[in-house]
């Protein structure tokens, strides 16, 4: 049984690469809707996900039963299951209806009251409004988070279970709530600092193997480095 459940995986993967154009590295499981996604390397889509949009840095995945779009994510990043991209904004304040034919062309309900379009519903990160959501690298997102459009994730940010992600987070910060606010830093400012100049996520594969085995203590990869800069 085992033997065969492999069998059937490779097969899958191997027609997974062909019909969504991927590295032979990518895993894509079976899922509700995957479209429009571009995979660095080493990328694992789990089971049941919608992602739409997407590109996805070296070594990071999405887990099962998110919905991932308009999304750029970095790499060696990790989605947990059921993350969720909430894309819409409805007016607030000023406009009188929260309703869309008040102010957007759409027609979303089939109908519209106005001429032109009196409010943006989307928020994007980048200029050419293709990413609503960008996660950094070394990000890990735990289970069932919320991400609304318009927020950019620092590389090494941590977002606890459950939060609902309203605004950016800094680098290396670790969030959680609803909405999500600052618990504390993974590390002291002078450490986010160096690795925010050192970025090891965009270093070779033979830098990274090489110091691989000093990322247990980021004071000992500090040593290591900083001795090697003298030298």
């Amino acid at each position: 049984m085992y033997k065969l459940k492999s069998l059937v995986n490779k097969i899958f993967y191997w027609y997974s690469t062909k019909k969504y154009m991927l590295d032979k590295t990518c895993k894509v499981w079976p899922s509700r809707k995957i479209s429009n996604i571009k995979c660095e390397g080493y990328n694992t889509i789990a089971k049941n996900v919608w992602v739409n949009n997407v590109e996805l840095g070296y070594a990071s995945g999405i887990s099962r039963d998110s919905e991932i779009v308009d999304t750029k994510i970095g790499r060696y990043t990790a989605l947990a299951p059921g993350v969720k991209i909430v894309r819409g904004q409805h007016p607030t304040s000023s406009i009188v209806s929260i309703h869309p034919a008040f102010y957007s062309l759409k027609k979303q309900y089939g109908f519209t009251y106005v001429d032109n379009q009196k409010f943006d519903e989307f928020r994007y990160v980048d200029k050419e409004k293709r990413y609503s959501v960008i996660i950094g690298n070394d990000v890990w997102i735990a289970s069932h988070v919320t991400l609304v459009e318009g927020i950019n994730i620092g590389d090494g940010a941590i977002i606890a279970t459950g939060a609902v992600v309203t605004k950016d987070v800094p680098p290396y910060a670790i969030v959680g709530g609803v909405p999500a606010k600052v618990i504390r830093y993974r590390f002291e400012d002078y450490i986010i600092s160096f690795l925010m100049e050192l970025k090891w996520w965009s270093k070779d594969s033979e830098w990274i193997k090489k110091h691989a085995g000093y990322f247990e203590d980021i004071t000992k990869l500090i040593e290591v480095i900083n001795k090697n800069d003298k030298n």
